[in-house]
This record gives structure tokens, C-alpha cells and sequence, in this order.
């Protein structure tokens, strides 16, 4: 039940986030910087692209990404990235300059520790220190995240010292969520029983406002836990893989019950103090069968980054399983790469790219990547559905082969696989190539009939 700051619909709002690092402080609700709690002026773009930056702390964002989401597909002129970079540096100072790092011919990366805080400008119907009515002894600590459906918050036992994380909502539709939330729960919990690897409901109040529900601390988002003193790509291969193993395995758990999460993504994985991950926050969740909302068209709910292209446009009936499983490959990615599969702007920025255009595959950011990882990591961010595996159980399955260095059972595409997803995205350009190709034949053939 955390949230993080990637810009997802399904977590903080966008834009309000306040990142603290080094001796550096910037507002981006506000598009304000200090430095040494001095403000400094900075052109718009810098900030944009300091944004775009610390979004992604620690991971590869290319050349190309970097232009498409600052400057949004203007004209530019040369070197114009390189030039918003150096008044960036200049602005952060020595100390925070420092994190910047430019890699050659590819891109830059951000580099952490960067603490996310809850933005002036983001709106929150609760305060820090307010006293949860309904739930004696709780006071609210820190804001986690806002959703669609309710405020996340972290609260404290002030006698027992307990954390506890609870989602509060204070009007009629958001209440409904939350019903929809528990009873989900409340199904997995029944059919499975106790299961470590998913987050636990621990009470709700449907009585009187505020309306909340109230988990478990599972700790710490994905992300987080993997940046608490390295980067991700610094842990091992096995740490990263037995952790993501867990979480495909509770989901495959929660499918076999029929619950769709819908919402997978590093901020509703939550790791506690012994690493254990939880999968957490089923806000979105549907049944599988039975679930008229589940089929609705043109509603896109969820986290840009991480949902599938079926979701990204709007595509309800089209959701499934396979949709899950995408998600996780997203996942998997992000473990890899130290970043997700796709990164824009704002958020429909992102979801053209995830409906569009294939991913980088891991191995050209992350040299080291094992290529069968590579390998189950694509087949599970395959456009199409019916490529990419069956259940978040055989993606499960595979992986653990990987473990054992057995034989996986995916297979990388194929060039004419490649060129013919390359034929689907510009038609137009794959009609000039074959007339191009097939004109010299022509010639040749008119030439023998005369």
C-alpha cells in the first residue's frame, strides 16, 4: 500500500513531488530549486529535464527519450540537450552536479540516494499529525501516495509505536472503492489463506467518514529497498530474480482465484525488514469472470510505465491474465535496466509509447543482463497478447528453469519477427521498401517478355 514518484496515475499525482539530495532541494509541483535553502532561477527546460531525471533515479534515459519528453517533438537545434544539461549542472552546484553523469552516445543518468516528499501544492484532505478518528491511538505520520480512489497514508501507534498504512477516502464514490478493495482482499484471503507474499487487510470502517482500510506495513516500495544503500543494478542477478520470482508466484496465486490486479508496478511491491515482498494495493483489481466493469472501453486506469498496451488504449474487453503478465515483464525490465520499458513526458505521452513502439531491449542498457532474461523479459512485453506467456504461472515456471540452468522454453523474435512488427508500425513505409524490392524483378521480367 506505498506509492512511488514515477509519474504513475495510480500513485502520487504527477507533479507533486518534492525531491531532497545533497545539498539541493526542488519543488516540482512548484518548479521551484534551492540550493543551500537559497532559490535559484533556472530556465524552464532545465527543470523539465531535472524532472524528467528524478523520476527515474538511477536509471539510463537516452538521448531520444529525453528530447521526446522536454521538448516534445519541436524542432531542435544541435546540441541543444547537451546545453540545457550544462545550465543544469551549473544551477545544482558542485554537490549536486556531481549525481549527473552523461554516458556517451546513449544518454545520462541521475545517480541516488533522492528523498521523495509530497509536494506543497499536492491537496490532501488529512494533515501530519492528525488524529485518525475512528482508529484511537493512530496518528497520521507521512502522505504515501494519491490515488484515484483515496489518500495513502503511514500512521503510528502513539503508545505502541506501530505503523500501520491506511487508505482514507471521505465521500461516496471513493467509499465504494474501498468496499470493492476489502472484499477482494477478503477473497484471496479465504481461498489462499495466509500467504507472505501478499499484503494483509487488517480492518476497514464503512460507517462514517473518513471511510478507510487499514493494512499491514509491508515495508518499503521495490525500488526503494533496492536503492537503500546501492543502486538496483549493483545487487546480484539472484537477489533481483528471487525477489521477482515471489512476486510473480503471489500473482499467479491471485489469478488462480480469479482476481486480475491491474496495477502491478514497484510502488505496490513492498519489501519488509526481513525481504520478504508483499504484493499490495489491489485497488484496481477485477474478477476475472462475472465483473462488468472489467470489460468496460475507454476508461485507461493505471500506472502508464507498467500497463499493458491493451489497457493503453482503452481496451477493457481485451484485458486478461496476459495483461498481468505484461505488467510483470515491465517489472522484470525495470530490475534489469534500472528503469521501465517506457518513460515520457506526462502520462499519455507514455501510453502512446507503450501502445506504439517496442521497447530498448535490456541488453543494450545493461550490457550484463543474462540474454535468457532478456529473452522471458520481451516475450513478456510482446504487443500482442496471445505472444506473450499464457499465465503469470509458466512466466513463473520459466524463470525458476532459468535458476536451475535449465532450457527456457521462450525464444528471442526472429528477424522477419522484427521486421514484420517494424511492417505493422509504418505501413506506409514498408509498402515503398517492397516496391523498392520488388521493382528490379519487374524490370527484369518486362525486359525477358519483350
Amino acid at each position: 500500500m506505498d506509492a512511488d514518484a514515477s509519474g504513475d496515475t495510480g500513485s502520487a499525482t504527477p507533479g507533486c513531488v518534492r525531491y531532497v539530495f545533497a545539498n539541493v532541494e526542488f519543488d516540482e509541483w512548484l518548479g521551484r530549486l534551492r540550493v543551500d535553502g537559497e532559490l535559484v532561477e533556472v530556465e524552464p527546460r532545465p527543470l523539465r529535464l531535472l524532472a524528467e531525471l528524478l523520476r527515474r533515479v538511477n536509471a539510463v534515459l537516452t538521448k531520444e527519450e529525453l528530447l521526446d519528453a522536454v521538448w516534445q517533438g519541436r524542432p531542435t537545434v544541435d546540441h541543444v540537450l547537451a546545453n540545457a544539461v550544462s545550465k543544469l549542472r551549473m544551477a545544482l552546484g558542485p554537490a549536486g552536479a556531481g549525481r549527473l553523469a552523461t554516458l556517451p552516445r546513449v544518454g545520462y543518468r541521475f545517480s541516488g540516494p533522492v528523498q521523495r516528499l509530497p509536494a506543497g501544492g499536492a491537496d490532501s484532505a488529512f494533515e501530519t499529525g492528525q488524529t485518525l478518528v475512528g482508529r484511537d491511538g493512530f496518528v497520521l505520520d507521512r502522505l504515501l501516495g494519491q490515488g484515484g480512489n483515496s489518500d495513502v497514508w503511514l500512521a503510528r501507534h502513539a503508545k505502541l509505536g506501530q505503523s500501520h498504512v491506511f487508505k482514507l477516502a471521505t465521500d461516496g464514490p471513493r467509499l465504494a472503492a474501498l468496499k470493492r478493495e476489502f472484499t477482494l482482499y477478503r477473497l484471496l484471503g479465504q481461498t489462499l489463506g495466509p500467504r507472505p507474499d501478499i499484503a494483509r487487510i487488517l480492518d476497514a470502517n464503512f460507517q462514517s467518514a473518513p471511510f478507510f482500510l487499514e493494512c499491514e506495513y509491508g515495508g518499503r516500495s521495490l525500488l526503494e529497498w533496492a536503492d537503500d544503500g546501492n543502486t538496483l543494478l549493483e545487487l546480484s542477478v539472484a537477489e533481483r530474480l528471487g525477489v521477482f520470482l515471489q512476486v510473480a508466484r503471489a500473482v499467479a496465486a491471485a489469478h488462480s482465484v480469479g482476481v486480475l490486479h491491474k496495477d502491478l508496478k514497484p510502488g505496490n511491491v513492498l519489501i519488509d525488514a526481513h525481504d520478504q515482498p508483499h504484493v499490495a494495493d489491489f485497488g484496481l483489481a477485477k474478477m476475472l469472470k462475472g465483473d462488468s466493469e472489467l470489460t468496460q472501453t475507454g476508461a485507461v486506469l493505471g500506472s502508464p510505465s507498467y500497463m499493458s498496451p491493451e489497457q493503453a488504449r482503452g481496451q477493457g474487453d481485451q484485458v486478461s491474465v496476459r495483461s498481468d503478465v505484461y505488467a510483470l515483464g515491465a517489472i522484470l525490465y525495470e530490475l534489469l535496466t534500472a528503469r521501465p520499458p517506457f518513460l515520457a513526458a506526462t502520462p499519455l505521452d507514455t501510453m502512446k509509447l507503450v501502445a506504439e513502439r517496442d521497447p530498448v531491449a535490456p541488453r543494450v542498457l545493461n550490457p550484463s543482463a543474462p540474454r535468457d532474461l532478456e529473452t522471458i523479459c520481451l516475450k513478456c512485453l510482446q504487443k500482442e497478447p496471445a505472444h506473450r506467456y499464457a499465465t503469470a504461472k509458466a512466466l513463473a515456471e520459466d524463470l525458476a528453469r532459468w535458476q536451475r540452468h535449465e532450457p527456457i522454453h521462450a525464444r528471442p523474435s526472429t528477424v522477419w519477427e522484427h521486421g514484420a512488427k517494424w511492417a505493422r508500425r509504418h505501413p506506409a513505409r514498408a509498402g515503398l521498401v517492397a516496391l523498392s524490392l520488388a521493382m528490379p524483378a519487374l524490370i527484369i521480367a518486362l525486359l525477358l517478355f519483350n
